[in-house]
């Protein structure tokens, strides 16, 4: 039983390195492309629909990402044709802010200049674009903003996986056969120990086979 669960627990625990490991080269649909993917500030990105609600106008944010700032600033916005793709050309100006991997996060509800947070059920996607040069300074509490669904995915199967190893040295194992106490035997249906003499089960009443 140990090892099962062992090995079991690594199992889970390969699964959620692969979710993690090779999320990059997983061919999930991104609603929002982003072209040039990075650059300094003052680059011209042209943003591409690939999937947004047909009809709907779709707004696009950037995360400042300033250690200790959670700011999104508005980009700009198009309204999504029937076939899933913005009727006109959408971009935009990076602005300046740190080196390092920006957010760019498409939100069906229109927030205003700024917001301190984009509601979970208004976000349509999220882009990423690499600030390379003339950036400042990237503080050591930056990150990228919302994770991606499959590094939640990934951190939560490892999780699990080493909670199941960790486990295993508490498992009970079986070594050879079990065997019933002195003058019972076990039942058939339920297992239960049944004096030898009885005809029945006195846990399932099951009618017992004479040997």
């Amino acid at each position: 039983m140990r090892r099962q669960l062992f090995l079991a627990g690594i199992s889970i625990v390969a699964f959620g390195v692969f979710f993690l490991g090779f999320e990059p080269f997983l061919a999930v649909s991104v609603p929002l492309a982003l072209s040039p993917a990075g650059g300094p500030p003052g680059t011209i990105v042209n943003a591409t629909s690939t999937g947004f609600p047909p009809g709907g106008r779709v707004f696009l944010y950037w995360f400042d990402r300033r250690q200790g700032n959670t700011t999104y600033r508005y980009l700009g916005s198009g309204v999504v044709g029937p076939d899933g793709e913005f009727q006109s050309p959408v971009s935009f100006t990076v602005p300046n802010g740190e080196l390092g991997v920006h957010n760019v996060t498409a939100s069906l509800l229109g927030l205003g200049p700024t917001t301190a947070a984009i509601p979970g059920p208004e976000t349509a996607g999220v882009a990423l674009f690499n600030v390379t040069s003339g950036g400042s300074p990237a503080g050591p509490a930056g990150s990228a903003g919302e994770p991606s669904p499959l590094t939640g995915w990934g951190i939560v199967f490892i999780a699990a996986g080493l909670a199941l190893a960790g486990l295993s040295p508490l498992a009970k194992e079986r070594e050879g056969k079990v065997e019933p106490p002195p003058g019972t035997k076990f039942c058939v249906f339920c297992r239960a120990p049944v004096p030898l003499a009885d005809y029945r089960c006195p846990s399932c009443n099951g009618v017992q086979p004479r040997e």
